[in-house]
């Protein structure tokens, strides 16, 4: 009796399941797309001989409101909330750490100008900060 249960609630459920699943990965997808344009993957950084080391020189993102993170590859070091330093268009980003600031990552206010933003990176040791990271590293916006 038992084994004739399992069979029709397996059989029964299994395709009331898989349409569960395609809705709400549906949703999902169109809720992460509805109303702003999917953020770029994250940027690697890494620590080499005391010095930050990004490992993209650039990310290009569309215009609007955008979240962009950092994950930090090097043991022993974190981000802080200021690790990533936007110079003079640091009014148009907020910047906060996550999993024990191994990700930094940081918004940019829908009222940012299109254009080039030059960046650089600091993390931290032990309260030591490293060496910044090289300056030549940007966000292009559209």
């Amino acid at each position: 009796m038992q084994e004739r249960i399992r069979r029709r609630m397996a059989t029964g459920m299994a395709p009331a399941l898989a349409a569960l699943l395609a809705l709400c990965s549906a949703l999902g997808v169109m809720a992460q797309t509805g109303s702003r344009a999917a953020s770029p993957p994250p940027v690697n950084v890494e620590v080499v001989d005391g010095r930050t080391v990004v490992l993209v020189a650039s990310v290009r993102t569309g215009s609007g409101q955008m979240s962009l993170s950092w994950n930090l590859l090097t043991p022993g070091y974190r981000f802080t909330n200021d690790s990533i330093r936007f110079g003079a268009a640091a009014s148009y980003f907020s910047c906060t750490t996550y999993n024990n600031g191994q990700i930094v990552r940081c918004t940019r206010y829908a009222d940012a100008p299109s254009g080039r933003f030059e960046y650089s990176v600091v993390v931290s040791s032990g309260g030591s900060a490293t060496a910044p990271s090289d300056p030549n590293i940007w966000i292009n916006s559209d």
